[in-house]
């Protein structure tokens, strides 16, 4: 169970935790600008006992691109390897209309979109690199703690003889707070 979740009681140790890395794919982990870094931080985990994942496994949703505004994407989400979960012919090029009438000031359409509340999203970035959110799902209820790290984060050669678990569970406690089930170490605020 995760810290504070129902039968532990007690702070994060490293040797139940996981420090987790997610890619788009298996080969993600393998290409040659990102392969140093997963190997320094594999290196770091085993150093510290903690469990390390290079989680490569495709999200549960597939996205289907709409349109694109600024830096917005409009994008069509489907559950992906699920039965009865094909889209109709039209499907597609139909939801692709309506997201170009809108963005083009016809509104006229505009309450179509409730009906399509779980089916058509907006993201700040391409969705099919957001693994991060599905790999902390998969990862979190067999670990006391998920140190989530961006495959181009590195952890500094002379701290490597303390722990993240123990500094992270440290900070919290002198903050007077929890210490939380996730960290998430992002490299752009977003």
């Amino acid at each position: 169970h995760p810290f504070g979740g129902p039968g532990e009681r007690e702070s994060p140790k490293e040797a139940r935790s996981t420090l987790l890395l997610s890619g788009h794919s298996d080969g993600f982990f393998q290409l040659p600008h990102i392969a140093p870094f997963v190997q320094q931080l594999r290196c770091y985990a085993k150093s510290r006992g903690m469990r390390f994942v290079a989680d490569g496994k495709e999200q549960p949703l597939r996205h289907s691109p709409l349109a694109m505004s600024g830096n917005h994407f409009w994008a069509a989400r489907w559950p992906t390897g699920v039965e009865g979960a094909e889209v109709p012919a039209n499907f597609e090029s139909n939801l692709r209309s309506l997201v170009a009438d809108l963005l083009t000031g016809q509104l006229g359409r505009a309450s179509e979109l409730a009906e399509l509340e779980g089916i058509v999203s907006v993201y700040f970035d391409n969705p099919e690199k957001q693994t991060k959110v599905w790999s902390i799902a998969r990862h979190l209820s067999n670990s006391s703690m998920v140190v989530y790290l961006d495959t181009d984060m590195t952890i500094r050669p002379d701290s490597l003889h303390e722990g993240l678990v123990q500094l992270l569970v440290k900070d919290a406690e002198k903050s007077g707070r929890r210490p939380s089930d996730v960290y998430i170490r992002d490299a752009w605020p977003g």
